[in-house]
């Protein structure tokens, strides 16, 4: 055997391809506006907690927990500019407990406020007409989202500064 293929196989054995992490990221997807524990994610990916953080980085380059914020937030942008839902109906309808946890996640992810990003980023008139239930704002999300650059290119953050 050539080193070349050792190689091949022992990366096809070790890297882990993004369908390991399948149910995972569709159990994210569809529950980012529930309370998610990596426990979740490891019992209905029928995993380990480590094989799963290690599965989702190498797929990812990301943590499962840094994923679903990073969905949170792509999606609060998205609501930011497009709505005239309140800053704390956002927080409660992309899963945070509390409007201060939210904040201090925003804060920290794009270096501004929420209500400072949304002055600063308003792109359309807001959808006044838009259910705000979860289940609603999953529908609106995903035609949304697909027209705003599949959240820009699956890198799940807004281009901006």
């Amino acid at each position: 055997m050539e080193l070349e293929q050792f190689i091949k196989i022992y990366t096809e054995k070790h890297v882990h391809p993004i369908n390991d992490i399948t149910n995972a990221i569709d159990y994210i997807n569809t529950n980012y506006m529930n309370p998610i524990h990596i426990d979740d994610l490891s019992r209905v990916n029928c995993t380990c907690t480590s094989t799963l953080q290690r599965s989702f980085l190498a797929a990812t380059g990301t943590s499962p927990m840094r994923y679903v914020t990073k969905l949170r937030m792509s999606i609060t942008t998205l609501l930011l500019e497009t709505t005239n839902i309140s800053v704390f109906e956002i927080s409660i309808d992309v899963g945070y407990n509390s409007v201060s946890s939210f904040n201090r996640h925003f804060l920290n992810e794009y270096g501004t406020t929420p209500s400072q990003w949304r002055r600063q980023f308003r792109t359309a008139p807001a959808c006044d007409n838009i259910a705000k239930t979860p289940q609603s704002l999953q529908l609106w999300r995903f035609q949304s989202v697909a027209t705003d650059s599949v959240v820009r290119e699956a890198g799940l953050e807004p281009a901006r500064p």
